[in-house]
């Protein structure tokens, strides 16, 4: 773990290391490595305070799509919420959503941990 309190040298060693192991792993058939599309910003709309007062309804995993969360899910590793209350559920969100579902990775947040309900703000 690398924090602020490291010297320039150490930071320096790190990135050599990195590099290192990715020389090992370098190919010629892109193909096999798996790429990631960067998750679009959430469409925030309530603020936190609001969402956190807001009237909630458990609803199915399938029907939350388009939807504004009423709670937060976090799955760790890597400990990095996917969405927070207020925040609408967008398609990307609803499939990354179905996909934790079928993922061993624990989650932090929701009230029911197997994502077959979320809680939903009726608005």
């Amino acid at each position: 773990m690398m924090s602020m309190f490291h010297s320039a040298e150490e930071w320096e060693r790190f990135a050599q290391a990195l590099e290192s192991i990715a020389a090992q792993y370098y190919s010629d058939d892109h193909k096999q490595f798996l790429t990631v599309e960067a998750a679009e910003l959430p469409q925030i709309i309530l603020s936190p305070r609001e969402a956190y007062y807001a009237v909630k309804k458990r609803v199915n995993i399938e029907d939350c799509r388009g939807r504004i969360a009423g709670e937060m899910v976090v799955p760790y590793p890597p400990g990095i919420p996917c969405v927070m209350p207020g925040e609408l559920i967008s398609p990307q969100i609803y499939d990354y959503l179905l996909f934790l579902q079928q993922s061993p990775v624990r989650l932090q947040g929701p009230e029911d941990l197997q994502l077959n309900h979320l809680n939903i703000i009726e608005v």
